[in-house]
């Protein structure tokens, strides 16, 4: 089961109509019906249709609680990369240097620190 999928699915679920989903989900109904019925296909019937609307059977409401922890599983853990990636270092760096070099060396080094160039 892709993420993909339980995201229409819930999305379906949260909103009560295809048309509506499909339209939030940037995808076509019948892409979102084709979708939904392979999803179904797990035997187990997650709707039942009343004209446009869609009502969640009981498989359909524990998906629904299932899916949501997933996604927002996905999201959360997709989050932490991205922050770790961004993730500036912070905190107290002490350096040391022979007396003789502290002149030349340094004012070097300070420079670089404030320009964020070392690395």
């Amino acid at each position: 089961m892709e993420i993909r999928i339980l995201r229409y699915f819930w999305t379906v679920a949260t909103v009560g109509t295809f048309s509506k989903a499909a339209e939030l989900l940037y995808i076509t109904q019948p892409t979102l019906s084709r979708q939904i019925k392979e999803l179904e296909e797990l035997d187990t019937q997650l709707f039942i249709r009343e004209g446009r609307k869609v009502i969640l059977t009981e498989d359909g409401q524990f998906l629904k609680i299932k899916a949501e922890e997933i996604l927002t599983l996905e999201s959360n853990t997709s989050r932490v990369f991205a922050d770790r990636k961004n993730a500036e270092l912070t905190g107290h760096l002490t350096i040391g240097a022979l007396e003789a070099l502290r002149p030349i060396v340094l004012p070097k080094l300070c420079a670089c620190l404030e320009m964020n160039t070392l690395k």
